[in-house]
């Protein structure tokens, strides 16, 4: 059993002094050793070791840097010795730690969120033979954001409880002492929560998923107006990471959030004027085209190692000069966009996209589509979009070309788009199975339509080694046989197909849909 420490939080360090000798008199104990440790806490931009419920810290390299995942309370679950700060999990040593962080955090870097230095004192507790049964810890100290921009900030004084392991009930009846005797009462906001609050930083502030909740009557310019200042938060979020390339996941948050501003233009119709919803469809349709080319290569460069290990042992690494070529072509287009978001053009969309939200038409009595309910605009928008899925759906044969897949692939986006924007107007209990469907289905034309576009892309880039020479037979022979398998893979997404749109296309989840579409009765007179 993991031994998971306790946190009381104190009037003053005073009180501390008091609790710990009332202890010592309530407890066999003796003085304990002191505390002093620095250590430096660690999440990705989107806080997944925080939703996890964990977190991740590393110690000065004096001595020796100790890297150390633990609870949000501070147990610690895995704990190496390592010799430089973290970067991607893919480069911690192989072993439990890299093990359970890999999951979670994926292609996310890890960024230094808050930096604290602890000191204290405190005593031992001790059983019938004077083992040390348990820990009570005075502590106090400091946190700063790392990167020294502003002064380390007081931490307020806390008792710390610290179980050890097989001791649970001695804790216990130390925890009910210090909670009924004491009066004190627990801090459960945990060891970096404590931290990130001194210095005004909210863990869980940033998610790349669409919150924007809505009322069945919100007029349809009010619930355009949060959709599109969501989604333009979001942008502006991500850019800093994207200019800086901090991870690829920034790029993707990015283009994400793009495709769902383009999407509710074009599926939200008479709420913005014509020539509005025009230009801001032509930026963002732009502003879609120069951040492509990075991500295709994030993609790739993502891929390689499923590459490699696609192949025989023998030949694997002779795909060396294609990473270095996706290298090479990677920073020269993240230049490109880099350049483009200090532009005056993507100023300039940004300015207009605020200034849309902020105009008059979006509020009810501008145009008359923004006056409806929006209940009213989600319902029909829904009805169709599903309808446009099962029809192009339907119309896809054994024979059908690839193209048509991938059309049907772009209906079940502005589906999922439409029921990401309105899903507080819907019923989980209706909806949560008809996106798990939908989602197989994406899932399934999605990696078809990937696994083409890389058959097709490996083909142009083997075609541009040669003629930059910076190829190798053998690494043209192996991109050969790495085409070979995409198609056979392909091949086994498209032999999917029928079954995954049956599920979609599906009387229980039509009858879904109509009660997630159905009118609200109205309240009786």
């Amino acid at each position: 059993m993991v031994s998971t420490p306790v946190h009381y939080a104190l009037d003053s360090k005073a009180a501390g002094r008091t609790a710990l000798q009332r202890l010592a008199q309530r407890f066999p104990a003796r003085r304990g050793t002191a505390l002093n440790r620095t250590e430096t806490y660690f999440d990705t931009f989107d806080w997944r070791l925080y939703r996890e419920g964990a977190t991740f810290a590393s110690t000065p390299p004096s001595p020796d840097r100790r890297l150390s995942y633990r609870s949000a309370a501070g147990a610690v679950l895995v704990e190496v010795r390592h010799d430089s700060e973290p970067g991607f999990a893919r480069d911690l040593p192989a072993g439990p730690l890299r093990d359970v962080l890999a999951p979670i955090v994926e292609a996310r870097r890890f960024l230094a969120v808050v930096a604290v230095e602890l000191r204290g004192a405190g005593v031992r507790i001790l059983d019938a033979e004077n083992k040390t049964v348990a820990r009570i810890e005075l502590v106090e100290g400091s946190a700063a954001r790392p990167g020294g921009s502003t002064a380390p900030v007081p931490l307020a004084p806390r008792l710390r409880l610290v179980p050890l392991r097989g001791y649970d009930a001695t804790a216990a009846e130390v925890a009910r002492f210090i909670e009924s005797e004491l009066g004190l009462s627990r801090d459960d906001a945990g060891e970096m929560g404590f931290a990130l609050a001194a210095v005004g930083l909210v863990p869980g502030s940033y998610s790349s998923k669409l919150e924007v909740h809505l009322e069945p009557e919100t007029a349809a310019g009010v619930a355009v107006r949060r959709i599109q200042t969501a989604l333009l938060r979001t942008i502006r979020a991500n850019e800093d990471g994207v200019r800086r390339d901090v991870d690829p996941e920034f790029l993707h948050d990015f283009r994400v959030a793009v495709r769902r501003a383009r999407s509710c233009l074009s599926q939200i119709e008479g709420v913005l004027p014509d020539a509005t919803v025009e230009r801001l469809r032509d930026e963002l349709s732009w502003l879609g085209t120069i951040t492509g080319p990075t991500r295709d290569l994030d993609v790739y460069l993502l891929n390689m190692d499923a590459y490699r290990a696609s192949l025989p042992p023998a030949v694997r690494d002779d795909l060396a000069p294609l990473g270095e070529f996706l290298l090479a072509r990677h920073r020269t287009e993240h230049s490109r966009l880099a350049a483009a978001l200090d532009s005056e053009r993507y100023r300039a969309l940004v300015d207009a996209w605020r200034e849309s939200l902020e105009g008059p038409e979006l509020a009810a009595g501008g145009l008359p589509g923004a006056a409806r309910p929006i209940r009213e605009v989600a319902s029909e928008r829904i009805k169709h979009g599903y309808g446009r899925v099962v029809e192009k759906g339907r119309a896809i044969e054994p024979t059908s070309p690839a193209r048509k897949l991938h059309r049907l692939r772009i209906e079940c986006k502005k589906l999922r788009y439409l029921l990401e924007f309105f899903h507080s107007l819907l019923d989980p209990a209706d909806l949560e199975p008809i996106v798990a469907s939908l989602k197989k289905l994406q899932d399934n034309l999605g990696d078809h339509n990937d696994l083409q576009v890389q058959q097709d892309t490996l083909r142009r880039f083997a075609h541009e080694m040669i003629v930059e020479g910076v190829s190798t037979v053998e690494a043209l022979m192996a991109m050969g046989r790495l085409v070979e398998r995409l198609e056979r893979r392909q091949r086994r997404e498209r032999e999917r197909f029928a079954k995954r749109f049956a599920r979609l296309d599906d009387a229980e989840v039509r009858d879904r849909l109509a009660r997630l579409v159905a009118p609200i009765p109205s309240a009786a007179p």
